[in-house]
């Protein structure tokens, strides 16, 4: 495991054998007191005995420096990771059935327990479920890990169930909640113990500021010259800088360059590889300053003899306790920092104070209605009538289920179900599914989202009788404001100034977007900026695949989250294209919304879908003449590979190799 000894905590769990019973675990001890090693213990138990364990993360950051851990650890099992990409899903199924451990995302958790194929290949013969970050029950993602723990429950009551969290100011109700799902009893390892002393240091700068604006430039000088004078007090010190957005962090970088203080800034824009770059730096320190998003506050190793938090605002929206207390938890560390310091920059003390006092309690957000019919609609038999009995059974097994009365909880599913009615149109009134409720519970949509992807395809094909020649010749404008219509739904927030900035710097974009506009496709300011932002990308995208000069080009934070998702809602869109009579145009937004997830030139498309080809490489075929898989397959059965123009040889010989 990388250690001689265990500390007194893991101690007293490895001789108490909590990780050979058949238990659940809460495992509630705070940061840096070893609660990896609870998982750890019980993987190799679950694997040992010959049954799959699986490892839900928040992050797919996460999840990826898990499989890091576990394949040092376990060189010789079979681990697979399984992360949102809805492209193979027959694939997956047949790689679920065969790893001895998965490693998982929980909303991938929550959609596989949703599908019969995958839910049997994955969950039915696992020993275990670990939930790492588990107070993630009361964030905005919370309805997916009550959803998928409810269903892998009823898939298989002789799993274990696991949950890891630092920061759960109600452990017991947690548990009493997972021993009504599968029976057996749950252990509470709870412990203020920390075997690194963190001193926490609220600073108030409320005062210094009369408008939002300063506030925002007051707590960057502020957090920078506090920065400063820790790595010139100490020149062995390394300190962790955490902002709640992009723009913070850049502006801070600049504050620090300017006093003469180097850093590095690792956030979500970056490529895999350069966020492994940067941590790889930082903890052998070759930087003595790292800022961050969240990326790294969520349960990586990362950590710092000194973490600086500036600000409690994320916008116009107050920072959660979550994010607060995960930031803290990276000051110090067995063997890397002997001691940690918390620099809290806020404008609002008492909240500070009132963070600090004890975590916050794990509230369940299916208490909302809207959260419980995206749930919900995954309890619906895909053909024929659902029961009511059973959708109010399957919600009492929720943690909301268990934590409201009786009378609340009736109310609360009635108005789900009336949103899934009235709303999303997702079912019928006798509880059967309509096409609206099929894609949502298929492609794992908010039924409301699905509804208005329902809605863009028929207007769109409506209002341009050409749509589909539009989006084979140039997905841009047209596939993407459809497409996009979905991202948009999900209360973004754009200052007008932003948008105003945009059109400013690309005038040529906002000419394609306006007559869409008036044929009133476009929706509002929020699907507005994700249209835009997604058709820069593409723009910068398609320029550098072409000419390779500077910097691959990343997705703007408003446009990622639409481009990672484009394969499910790209499938969705066909399906409901098709079950509307648009056959063809359904197939062509599942072929188009490939080459938006690349950013490549909408010719690729039949490239893409081979195994073993990017954007870069399909841009190179298409260089050399090659634009469909029978041109390709061609080329590779040749027995000399230099006719082909433009093509290296090195490029098809790959191919072929992997093929």
């Amino acid at each position: 495991m990388g250690f001689s000894t265990f500390n007194p905590l893991q101690s007293r769990f490895v001789l108490e054998g909590l990780h050979r019973k058949d238990i659940n675990i809460l495992s509630a001890w705070p940061t840096s007191a070893g609660k990896t090693v609870v998982a750890e213990l019980v993987t190799e138990d679950s694997i040992s005995k010959g049954k799959k364990a699986i490892y839900a993360c928040p992050l797919k950051s996460l999840a990826e420096e898990k499989v890091r851990r576990f394949r040092k650890l376990f060189p010789e099992r079979k681990l697979e990771i399984f992360t949102g990409d809805y492209r193979g899903i027959e694939n997956r199924a047949e790689k679920a059935a065969s790893a001895e451990i998965a490693v998982v995302t929980t909303e991938l958790l929550d959609s596989a327990s949703r599908r019969a194929e995958l839910s049997q290949a994955l969950i039915a013969s696992a020993g275990v479920v670990i939930v790492d970050e588990a107070h993630i029950i009361a964030t905005d993602r919370g309805p997916a890990v009550e959803s998928a723990l409810v269903k892998v429950t009823e898939t298989n009551r002789d799993m274990r169930l696991v949950l890891l969290s630092a920061t759960v100011g109600n452990p017991e109700n947690v548990a009493q909640w997972l021993s009504g799902l599968n029976g057996k009893t749950t252990v509470v390892l709870k412990s203020s113990w920390r075997p690194v002393a963190a001193e926490w240091h609220v600073i108030d700068i409320s005062d210094n500021s009369d408008t939002y604006f300063n506030r925002g430039k007051d707590v960057v000088r502020s957090a920078a010259w506090k920065i400063a004078e820790l790595v010139s007090e100490d020149p062995e010190a390394q300190v962790l800088a955490f902002v709640w957005t992009k723009s913070q962090g850049i502006v801070l970088g600049r504050e620090l360059q300017r006093m003469g203080v180097s850093s590095l800034f690792h956030n979500a824009s970056l490529e895999l590889g350069e966020r492994l770059d940067f941590e790889e730096k930082f903890d052998k320190k070759g930087v003595r300053v790292l800022i961050s998003t969240t990326t790294l506050a969520w349960g990586k190793n990362t950590c710092a003899r000194h973490v600086v938090i500036l600000g409690d605002k994320r916008g116009p929206e107050r920072v959660a306790p979550w994010d607060v207390l995960q930031a803290g938890g990276r000051a110090g560390r067995t063997g890397l920092a002997p001691k940690g310091d918390v620099w809290w920059f806020t404008f609002d003390p008492s909240y500070a104070s009132s963070v600090m006092k004890k975590p916050p309690r794990v509230e369940s957000l299916l208490k909302d209605p809207r959260n419980l019919a995206f749930a919900l609609v995954g309890e619906f038999p895909y053909r024929g009538s659902a029961s009511l009995q059973k959708l109010r059974a399957w919600f009492t097994r929720t943690f909301a289920g268990k934590i409201c009365r009786r009378e609340t909880a009736e109310s609360i599913l009635v108005e789900a179900l009336k949103i899934l009615r009235n709303t999303a149109g997702a079912i019928t009134d006798n509880l059967c599914l309509t096409r609206v409720g099929r894609a949502a519970k298929l492609f794992y949509l908010d039924p409301c989202e699905a509804k208005a992807l329902e809605i863009a395809i028929a207007g769109s094909a409506r209002h341009i009788p050409d749509l589909v020649q539009k989006i084979r010749s140039d997905h841009a404008p047209a596939l993407v404001i459809l497409m996009a219509r979905v991202a948009g739904m999900r209360n973004i927030y754009v200052p007008k100034k932003e948008i105003e900035s945009i059109d400013r710097e690309c005038p040529t974009l906002k000419r394609k977007i306006l007559p869409y506009v008036g044929l009133g496709l476009v929706r509002d300011y929020a699907h507005y900026a994700v249209v835009i932002f997604s058709l820069k990308w593409l723009e910068d995208m398609r320029n550098y695949l072409y000419t390779k000069a500077g910097k691959r080009p990343y997705p703007h934070y408003r446009a990622r989250d639409f481009v990672w998702d484009i394969d499910r809602i790209g499938s969705a869109a066909e399906f409901l294209a098709k079950e509307m009579g648009l056959k063809e145009l359904g197939e062509t937004l599942s072929d188009a919304s490939i080459t938006i997830k690349y950013g490549a030139p909408p010719e690729a498309s039949d490239l893409l879908k081979i195994k073993g080809i990017g954007a870069v490489r399909a841009v190179e075929l298409l260089n050399a003449g090659i634009r469909t898989r029978a041109e390709l397959e061609r080329a590779i059965g040749s027995s000399d590979l230099q006719p082909i123009p433009g093509a290296t040889s090195s490029i098809l010989s790959g191919l072929c190799s992997s093929s």
